[in-house]
């Protein structure tokens, strides 16, 4: 299964949360990771470079060498863009602030195979998240919702619905995009319901807090119409 799946980390000028992040998720894990820094700060950058160096090759960077932030659904797409044309069949999502289950990647993919029509399966944050009504299938406990978090998509399903979009700019409701595209095909997205992870850190970078507010706050309207075009 090690070799079907490729991990996708991206980070963004947090160095605490990102080491206790990798440390923590990466252990004991098989996974090549394919990584993106939005980092705009070159100490923090080389600061993450340096961490990044301690797992050796199966950390394969693919970003440009500029301290700029692209946002996170051009990374992730980019990403996943590397991590499929080189044979990999699901990306598994790994944030810099969201610690998880050992082998979370496994299990997600598990829920993928297990349940039916599942397009792409998530493990919950323990807090803050939307829950919905739990269901058992073929030995899996999930939920189907709007999901968030730490995700495991498959190529099948980037295929059908397409990369996430990028039109929220840096940040936006990029996941509840998604989740209505992912269900316009067919498909479900789903919480396993039997894990969550843990959400560390309590506040955004002051190095890009101030236009990832500006891009929240634009993001909606363009949600709002976005959803009535995939309605029509």
């Amino acid at each position: 299964m090690a070799q079907r799946i490729a991990i996708i980390a991206l980070t963004c000028d947090r160095i605490d949360e990102a080491f206790q992040t990798w440390h923590h998720n990466l252990k004991d894990t098989p996974y090549i990771v394919y990584w993106w820094d939005n980092s705009q700060v070159q100490a923090n950058r080389d600061k993450l470079a340096e961490m990044a160096a301690h797992f050796g090759d199966r950390i394969v960077q693919v970003t440009n060498n500029k301290a700029e932030n692209i946002g996170i659904a051009k990374a992730l797409n980019n990403l996943m863009h590397v991590a499929f044309s080189l044979g990999h069949e699901v990306c598994v999502t790994m944030a810099d602030d969201l610690i998880e289950v050992h082998d979370y990647p496994r299990l997600l993919v598990e829920a993928l195979e297990l349940v039916p029509n599942a397009g792409v399966s998530a493990s919950p944050p323990s807090e803050g998240s939307l829950r919905y009504e739990r269901q058992s299938t073929n030995g899996i406990r999930w939920e189907t919702g709007d999901v968030i978090g730490n995700w495991a998509i498959p190529k099948t399903t980037f295929d059908a619905v397409g990369p996430l979009p990028e039109y929220y700019g840096i940040y936006g409701p990029i996941d509840l995009d998604y989740c209505a595209r992912v269900r316009k095909a067919g498909l479900l997205p789903i919480y396993r319901s039997d894990i969550t992870s843990r959400h560390i850190g309590t506040s955004t970078p002051q190095t890009h807090a101030y236009e990832k507010q500006v891009s929240l706050n634009d993001s909606w309207p363009i949600y709002s119409q976005k959803m009535r075009e995939l309605e029509a």
